[in-house]
């Protein structure tokens, strides 16, 4: 089975809503639908889109800062273009930025997303996130790391919380999970 773009993209979606959940205590998050996006280039971001109350996004390192679009294609498994760096919020949570890789052609894509969050509403998140798939502990990445399902890995370290989302150019969950954890090892690397 490999996973579509699309649902790549509305997990992207999930996990910004489910993060504004884990602020205002709502369960299940306020649905993909309540996020917003504002776009610019690579290299960076220059104003905030929402209302999250958290630290400005604008504030957080750009997540295409943070990995080259050679490593998002050795993690996907086939070229890609650039990344697109993007600002993303929802009412009642931090603001955050992401950064999409898609690939030059056919299936493949890559996301990154960063927040800064308190190590209680980072807790909140992965409790949340049990209703969306499997969890699973995976150590030596960060401060904390787990996978939801096969294709979403969240990371803990220091006051960032990263989510990575992978659609594989050929998918197999093994595939899946070695991307998602070289992804986070490259821009782990660089965070600081």
């Amino acid at each position: 089975m490999r996973a579509g773009r699309s649902s790549l993209v509305a997990g992207a979606a999930l996990l910004i809503a489910t993060l504004g959940a884990c602020s205002s205590g709502a369960p299940g998050g306020t649905g993909p639908g309540s996020s917003s996006t504002k776009s610019s280039s690579s290299s960076g971001a220059t104003s905030s889109g929402g209302t999250g109350g958290g630290s400005s996004a604008t504030a957080l390192p750009d997540p295409c800062a943070l990995i080259t679009r050679d490593e998002a294609a050795a993690a996907v498994g086939g070229a890609m273009a650039e990344g697109r760096s993007d600002l993303v919020s929802s009412p009642g949570m931090p603001d955050g930025r992401s950064c999409s890789f898609r690939a030059a052609s056919g299936p493949g894509a890559l996301e990154v997303t960063i927040w800064r969050v308190s190590a209680d509403r980072a807790t909140t998140f992965r409790e949340q996130k049990r209703g969306f798939g499997d969890i699973q502990d995976i150590a030596g990445i960060g401060d904390s790391a787990y996978r939801v399902g096969y294709t979403e890995l969240v990371v803990r370290k220091g006051d960032y919380l990263l989510g990575y989302g992978i659609e594989l150019v050929k998918y197999h969950p093994d595939a899946a999970q070695a991307g998602l954890k070289s992804a986070a090892t490259a821009t782990l690397a660089r965070l600081r």
